[in-house]
């Protein structure tokens, strides 16, 4: 069995982009309170702004009874001064804060901006000195009791990590055991040649799987390979978490950084309902126990 994340488990969730149209306090409570009069197990918070209130936020999901992991892309202003150890740094006050809220996994793009390019000579050694640190980052976030989750992007997003192939070689390297490898099948729709092969090859390290649909709209309603999605899931008996990840219209920033320029959410509400009832029926025909 596929070691799970603290406090989660099998559990169906939701990002909270998926109602919020920015990272405030205000629209992150929002967003809590919509997931769980969904009957969500958990939400992903985001901490692309380090400045809220994580009190009133621990404080929501501890009245709405829900789980959290948190999240982030690399800021291009952390990403530019890199090299005078703004990225530790960075994972550093971002591990704080998932502690603070009682998460225990922080996971997502720890490791690049998104619309980072770099040449094949570049990227050498981007990966060379990310890889000093990561493993800083993760023995801190160990000290708290915190796992890493690293995920894959796709082409357009980073030059440095695509595939879950490629993943696995930099969490190798890394050599920390708290790392793990979070997949999510919008990016691996564009990069996996199988994406039930995809999963086999996390294998133990899979940790947490972003549930997304090929234009990131409702899940089932695209062309991504459900199918073969929850065959590997079922092949490697992951128990972990799985959540919806999509972004509203109204969040202008992150629409613009994964150029998002259609409404393909619409009632976010809506959205997990029939994307929960599809994607359970396609579970159950592949033999996986999709989370109650």
């Amino acid at each position: 069995m596929i070691e799970e994340a603290p406090g989660i488990g099998s559990a169906l969730g939701a990002h909270v982009f998926l109602w919020a149209s920015d990272s405030t306090t205000e629209e992150s409570e929002r967003a809590i309170r919509a997931a769980a009069s969904l009957g969500l197990d958990f939400v992903q918070v985001s901490l692309s702004s380090l400045g809220m209130d994580l009190a009133r936020i621990r404080a929501a999901l501890d009245e709405c009874g829900l789980g959290c992991l948190t999240g982030l892309a690399v800021p291009p202003s952390v990403w530019s001064r890199r090299r005078e150890g703004a990225l530790r740094r960075y994972l550093s006050e971002a591990t704080e804060s998932t502690a603070e809220l009682g998460c225990g996994a922080l996971s997502g793009a720890l490791y690049t901006p998104m619309g980072e390019r770099s040449d094949r000579a570049e990227r050498r050694e981007e990966l060379r000195l990310l890889r000093g640190d990561l493993k800083e980052a993760a023995r801190h976030a160990a000290s708290l009791g915190i796992r890493l989750g690293l995920e894959p992007l796709n082409r357009y997003e980073t030059s440095l990590v695509n595939t879950c192939a490629q993943m696995m070689e930099l969490i190798d390297a890394v050599d920390e055991p708290n790392l793990f490898v979070q997949l999510d099948t919008f990016h691996m729709n564009i990069e996996e040649r199988d994406l039930r092969e995809a999963i086999l090859t996390a294998g133990e390290k899979l940790g947490y799987v972003q549930l997304a649909e090929s234009d990131r709209g409702v899940p089932g309603d695209g062309h991504v390979p459900w199918e073969d999605v929850f065959a590997g899931l079922r092949d490697v008996d992951y128990r972990g978490p799985l959540a919806f990840e999509s972004f509203t219209i109204d969040n202008d920033v992150l629409a613009k950084a994964a150029c998002l320029w259609r409404d393909v959410v619409g009632d976010p509400d809506s959205f997990v309902t029939r994307g929960r009832e599809q994607m359970r029926a396609i579970a159950q025909k592949a033999g996986y126990r999709f989370p109650e």
